[in-house]
């Protein structure tokens, strides 16, 4: 069962337990951070999302939490720039690693030191 996000009955739809499902795959183009010296390219729709409200999660984002698209690496590519890298622990004991623009400040993407 899944529970409109909006009143538009068009709009993404929010199953109990938090994930949205995105509906068909939408392919996802160039991205840049506010500045324009990161760009970055997904080569695949966009098909999965997280919300996450950890105390990490809601101190990167300046909110109650942030919203991630679960992408594989190898569909995940850097096209311009180098995010500078964070290293913070994660609740989980593991090693979660944050990249942004350090010029802007952007948060980019993040990835655990250890995928399952």
């Amino acid at each position: 069962m899944s529970v409109p996000v909006s009143s538009d009955e068009n709009d993404y739809m929010r199953p109990p337990g938090g994930l949205l499902d995105l509906g068909p795959a939408r392919q996802a183009s160039l991205q840049c951070c506010l500045c324009g010296a990161i760009r970055y390219s997904v080569d695949m729709g966009i098909t999965e999302l997280r919300h996450c409200h950890c105390r990490d999660c809601q101190r990167t984002s300046g909110a109650h939490g942030a919203v991630v698209a679960i992408v594989p690496s190898e569909k995940f590519k850097l096209e311009k720039g180098t995010p500078k890298r964070y290293a913070g622990k994660a609740a989980s004991g593991r090693t979660l690693y944050r990249f942004f623009c350090a010029d802007c400040g952007s948060p980019i993407y993040g990835q655990r030191e250890t995928l399952p």
